[in-house]
């Protein structure tokens, strides 16, 4: 739910800062975002479902979330939502369901 919530902050935030960047960044950050798109949308030509099909969408999400967290104006709310994000991961990897 965390990572959700970042990618959508990172959205508005790069919308407002589009045209204020190179066109070099913004290719890279189209071409990172349709590498995303079909990451996400490569688990239906697959009839078996398997998390492997979203290892594509790791890079431009960890991309996406560094731009976030690199361009992010209000401290308090960044930092408790990167420790949310921490809290999360930990849970999940000790979590045995």
């Amino acid at each position: 739910m965390p990572v959700i919530v970042i990618i959508g902050l990172f959205l508005f935030y790069f919308q407002k800062n589009y045209y204020k960047s190179y066109v070099q960044v913004r290719k890279s950050f189209q071409l990172l975002l349709v590498m995303f798109v079909i990451g996400g949308l490569s688990f239906y030509v697959k009839s078996r479902f398997s998390l492997m099909h979203f290892i594509l969408c790791a890079v431009p999400v960890a991309v996406f979330m560094a731009y976030y967290f690199a361009y992010a104006t209000r401290k308090w709310f960044y930092e408790s939502l990167y420790l949310l994000l921490l809290i999360s991961i930990i849970y999940f990897q000790f979590n045995t369901f």
